[in-house]
């Protein structure tokens, strides 16, 4: 009913035994439930103290100790349980739900041709930089990601505080793309989910007539917290390692912030906004030439060679 220790040492009969079973399975389902990061250790101790006080109000004699032993769960008791903290995870936090829990279709980039999906997000890059006055200057990346090819190309923003990416640099960005005779203009746009990609529904109906035949979805949105579904969210982690390379690079976690000296602060970019767009890109090109190692798709080449 329970397990094999307990089975043999409580003598109820098979009817109550089943309804004290069925008390701390749902009490288990419930704590998984309740929070998805909830752990085995947790559950089967809690589970394990509400076994013990069923067990001697169903009239089970003997002293503390021996009821402890008797009805001591452990984690594998457990885990048939866990699968309901995927129900906690979906209503507690939907990114980690989109991320983890959800089926997907992979894109496979067998004959596909460059620029045929080209995928675009903003990237924020952990960079400390100030102007004279001592003001941080916030640094943005737009970027466009080519399916076929993993290639990467990079405008990079930089902004006063408060101060966000509008749909003009998104424009100014898309037109850099479609005039470098490397890239060109894309059949299908991949997008993130933000308003400053709006702007870009006003030439759906040109990129439907492009050079592209059948070009049936030349704009797609990303639906909310989906990141997987963007390749360039892989992109963007292997482009961090490089620039983690640059002065002035903090990190994404603010409360572990990287410094030259233990309980100093950081210390900012030494140089012009001029000076720190181009090392991004320099960046952006350490990317594009660096073979891509493991069970990816490029098979240990770099997105340049996979473009020539």
């Amino acid at each position: 009913m329970i397990n094999r220790r307990w089975d043999g040492a409580v003598p109820f009969g098979e009817r109550k035994a089943r309804e004290i079973a069925r008390k701390i399975e749902a009490h288990a389902e419930s704590l998984y439930r309740s929070h998805f990061k909830q752990s085995e250790e947790a559950t089967a101790r809690s589970c394990s103290r509400l076994l013990a006080k069923l067990t001697i109000e169903g009239g089970f004699k003997g002293d503390e100790t021996t009821v402890k032993t008797v009805c001591k769960l452990s984690r594998d008791w457990t885990k048939p349980f866990k699968i309901k903290r995927k129900i906690a995870e979906r209503e507690t936090d939907a990114k980690a739900h989109f991320d983890t829990s959800l089926p997907r279709i992979a894109r496979t980039v067998e004959g596909m041709n460059p620029c045929e999906v080209v995928y675009g997000d903003v990237h924020p890059i952990d960079m400390l930089f100030q102007l004279g006055d001592g003001t941080t200057i916030r640094v943005r990346l737009i970027a466009w990601s080519d399916h076929a090819t993993r290639r990467l190309m990079g405008y990079p923003m930089l902004f006063a505080p408060k101060r966000g990416v509008r749909q003009k640099e998104v424009v100014e960005s898309l037109i850099a793309l479609t005039q470098d005779p490397l890239w060109g203009l894309p059949k299908t746009l991949y997008l993130d989910n933000g308003g400053e990609y709006n702007i870009l529904g006003k030439i759906e109906d040109a990129m439907a007539v492009s050079a592209w035949p059948g070009n049936a979805k030349p704009i797609i949105k990303a639906k909310p917290y989906n990141s997987p579904a963007k390749v360039i969210e892989g992109t963007f982690a292997v482009l961090e390692r490089h620039l983690s390379r640059l002065p002035g690079y903090i990190g994404e976690d603010r409360m572990n912030k990287k410094t030259h000296s233990v309980g100093k602060p950081s210390k900012p970019f030494d140089g012009t906004p001029a000076e720190l767009c181009e090392r991004i890109l320099e960046g952006v090109e350490i990317y594009n030439a660096t073979p891509q190692t493991g069970k990816g798709m490029l098979k240990g080449r770099s997105p340049n060679e996979v473009y020539n």
